[in-house]
């Protein structure tokens, strides 16, 4: 249900992650920018967004403490139960998770995008919004 791609940021040569992401939506288009908590007991964070009526795939920046760029990509019907399907549940008195919220809010639409997990993962090669070859224009 979630496939977690690390990518060393040195690999980079010194790019921040604001350029990292501006690459990834140069190339797979317009993310939604999201903030808030990954985890009950997490720290705010922020990170690029993209959703399918399937799949959600995030750019997170992990590398103040990992060292790492990634990508993660989710089933959100997973995502939309996970609290039912764990064996032990977070304690109800603490406020929701972004991760779910994010599923489950007005907010989680389809974006523009919604063929990027399967340009990221290779399974189609080009995008539907690119633009046309100059020789068939011709």
């Amino acid at each position: 249900w979630k496939w977690y791609k690390a990518f060393d940021a040195e690999v980079f040569a010194g790019q921040s992650f604001d350029q990292f992401a501006g690459s990834l939506q140069g190339r797979y288009g317009n993310a939604a920018v999201r903030e808030g908590k990954l985890g009950p007991r997490g720290e705010t964070k922020h990170w690029l967004e993209w959703q399918s009526k399937d799949t959600r795939l995030r750019a997170i920046d992990e590398n103040r403490f990992y060292g790492f760029y990634c990508l993660v990509f989710e089933s959100k019907d997973t995502i939309a139960h996970l609290d039912a399907l764990r064996p032990v549940r977070p304690d109800t008195k603490q406020s929701g998770s972004a991760l779910v919220d994010s599923v489950t809010d007005d907010q989680a639409t389809v974006t523009p995008n919604e063929d990027i997990v399967d340009r990221v993962t290779g399974r189609i090669r080009n995008r539907k919004d690119a633009p046309k070859d100059k020789k068939e224009n011709e």
